[in-house]
C-alpha cells in the first residue's frame, strides 16, 4: 500500500514542548552546542558519522536539516 505524504503539511517548522524538553527547528543559533557534541570523540564513537573539525561542519549540517525540511 502506497502512503502520500501531504505537501506542505507545516506552514513552519512546530516546536513541541514537554516537561522536560523543548523540540524545535535547528538554527545557526545552535550551531556551537552541536559543534560541541559533534566533534565530541567520546559522545561520537557510537555514532557512524565523521566528527565535526570546525564549526563550518556544524553549520553545514544545520544548512542540510533545513534544506530536507523545506524540501519535503
Amino acid at each position: 500500500m502506497k502512503r502520500h505524504i501531504k505537501d506542505n503539511v507545516f506552514e513552519s517548522f512546530p516546536q513541541l514542548t514537554t516537561q522536560r524538553l523543548i523540540l524545535s527547528e535547528i538554527k545557526e543559533s545552535n550551531a556551537e552546542t552541536i559543534f560541541q557534541i559533534r566533534s565530541n570523540i567520546d559522545v561520537m564513537k557510537y555514532v557512524d558519522m565523521p566528527l565535526h573539525q570546525s564549526i563550518n561542519d556544524s553549520l553545514s549540517l544545520i544548512e542540510n536539516c533545513s534544506l530536507s525540511f523545506l524540501m519535503v
